[in-house]
């Protein structure tokens, strides 16, 4: 339910509220899979090429969220806690964490699929991309996933 299915997550390039084979029994599966085309399925062969690919650079994106959020938290516990939590940023990145922490709870509570589609995310975005954007790497991802976006919409 709660780790990401890695495996599940590469192999469906979309996500169904109905079918268990594309991942809608997991957590993250569903609500990274609804991030990118909802849950609606494209018949295009350059869509399903696009799906499979904007999932790998999603997922890039995540992980280095997740770094960036270690080092982080790394950094405070060595010493230097105010310097890291006495940031313009923190706010936001405490929002993006307990709106992620809820949607979990509200999943876990009332166990259907569509209650962690993507439309409830929405407001992580900001704290997500400005995690992201902070570190290099995050920098890459965040265009490669703004330029496939755009192309999956536009070869519609």
């Amino acid at each position: 339910f709660i780790p990401l299915d890695i495996p599940t997550f590469l192999t469906s390039p979309w996500v169904s509220a109905w079918e268990d084979k594309t991942g809608r029994d997991n957590f993250w599966n569903y609500t990274l899979r609804s991030s990118i085309s909802g849950e609606f399925q494209f018949s295009g062969q350059a869509q399903t090429w696009l799906a499979y690919v904007i999932g790998v650079i999603l997922l890039m994106l995540v992980l280095t969220g997740m770094l960036y959020l270690a080092f982080r938290v790394k950094e405070a516990l060595t010493g230097s806690f105010w310097k890291v939590f006495y940031s313009p940023y923190f706010p936001m990145f405490l929002l993006g964490f307990f709106w992620m922490a809820s949607l979990l709870v509200l999943r876990y509570k009332y166990p259907y699929s569509c209650s962690n589609d993507f439309r409830y995310v929405l407001p992580v975005i900001l704290p997500f991309v400005i995690c992201c954007a902070r570190v290099a790497t995050g920098r890459f991802w965040l265009w490669a996933f703004g330029i496939g976006s755009g192309l999956f919409f536009v070869l519609l």
